[in-house]
């Protein structure tokens, strides 16, 4: 997903997201230091990718131009499992819907300690691990043309902690 350049055009871009159902989850590293739930609320969601608090304090110093909120990775299964999927009865889809998550959880996994950095330093020339990441993980089982389509979004918030710094 491109990300404008406002953090809240990018927020109601992923409206399609629906904080009512149970097929959300915080994931991630990061997310025990700010208390996160484990399923994504809305309020929550907005916040942590507008870089603040979940009482709305900000995390960040004032950015001066663009602030990218974050990424959405999507990652979906042949599509052979989601039609298994659809047909299917509750007990095998609960056991596919499982595996699925436990892959994309393992991705998450391997990204946190190959890709989880930032820039520090003067101009922001030094590239440093950090911690890992604040994440949310939704769960769809159709594509926005409502076909059978198994995949999970894991959103990936631009937002991080180096051990031992603010």
């Amino acid at each position: 997903m491109n990300c404008p350049s406002k953090s809240n055009q990018w927020l109601s871009s992923v409206s399609d997201f629906d904080f009512t159902e149970q097929k959300s989850w915080w994931v991630g590293k990061l997310c025990p230091l700010l208390n996160l739930k484990p399923n994504v609320i809305e309020k929550d969601f907005n916040n942590v990718f507008s870089g603040k608090n979940l009482k709305g304090v900000p995390l960040l110093p004032k950015f001066h131009g663009r602030h990218n909120p974050g990424r959405d990775i999507t990652l979906s299964p042949p599509k052979s499992v989601s039609v298994v999927y659809a047909l299917c009865s509750e007990a095998l889809r609960e056991r596919i819907s499982w595996k699925n998550r436990q892959a994309a959880l393992r991705t998450l996994c391997f990204l946190e300690e190959k890709a989880a950095q930032t820039c520090c330093g003067k101009g922001g020339k030094v590239l440093v691990k950090t911690m890992g990441f604040f994440a949310a993980m939704f769960e769809h089982c159709t594509s926005r043309a409502n076909d059978m389509q198994l995949h999970i979004h894991l959103v990936i918030a631009n937002l991080t902690f180096v051990e031992g710094q603010k």
